[in-house]
């Protein structure tokens, strides 16, 4: 018998010993015990299965390629281009993964972010046990379009910083090497930069125009210890 098999168990024979309670008259006092008793075992059974569904997301949720092209410009002179994904294309690439493990996810505004940031809560539930990840993202500079449309630029940039921070998911490049190494830094990675730029102060769109990408995950995974030398060195500098 399965941990969580056990779990779901016990709460179904605390729930017939409150019936059984019930029919023999006991006192409030006791009924209120028992009934505590079911509540925390109903409380650890949905924590329990939402640990094992987010477990086997992380197992079978694949890699999300980058197949979008995108070319900066300035001046009508192209700078660089990179790759990346959308916000869709990480959803259709997860949603069967989700669906089978019975993870259903949504978005709500975090409070109060810091000026020049949005916040985003990503928010994940298995069953009855819910779970709120929140972040706060710089918005970026220079989007296109009227106030309304630059807004919905910056959730939808949030929500996908947020979707893929909470769940770890990989973005990768075609891969080109006989190993299949990933081209791109990874989550936790991109968090460290985020922080550590953050800290020391660090101009958000020339570290980015710097390192060729367009946000922190598209950063190329030999970047990654370039960029933190630098801002490393920036933070020695201001003390």
């Amino acid at each position: 018998m399965s941990t969580e098999v056990a779990i779901k168990s016990d709460a179904s024979a605390a729930l017939t010993l409150i019936e059984r309670a019930i029919d023999k008259g006991v006192s409030p006092e006791q009924l209120s015990k028992l009934i505590d008793l079911q509540e925390r075992l109903e409380t650890l059974a949905a924590k329990r299965a939402y640990a094992q569904a987010l477990t086997g997301f992380a197992a079978d949720v694949p890699a999300v390629l980058k197949w979008r092209d995108a070319n900066i410009q300035k001046d009508g002179k192209r700078l660089y281009g990179y790759k990346y994904v959308s916000l869709d294309d990480i959803m259709l690439a997860i949603a069967p993964v989700l669906a089978n493990y019975g993870i259903v996810i949504s978005f709500d505004n975090k409070p109060d972010p810091k000026p020049g940031f949005m916040g985003i809560v990503l928010i994940i539930q298995v069953g009855t046990h819910t779970e709120r990840r929140g972040y706060e993202m710089p918005i970026p500079p220079n989007l296109n379009g009227n106030q309304t449309q630059q807004f919905g630029s910056a959730l939808t940039y949030a929500k996908r910083y947020a979707l893929v921070a909470g769940l770890n998911i990989f973005m990768v490049d075609k891969d080109n090497d006989a190993d299949g190494l990933l081209e791109t830094v990874t989550a936790a990675e991109a968090q460290q930069i985020r922080e550590k730029a953050d800290a020391v102060g660090a101009n958000v769109a020339k570290l980015l125009e710097f390192a060729e990408a367009d946000e922190f995950e598209n950063i190329p995974r030999k970047m990654f210890p370039i960029i933190m030398d630098q801002l490393k060195k920036k933070g020695a500098q201001q003390k």
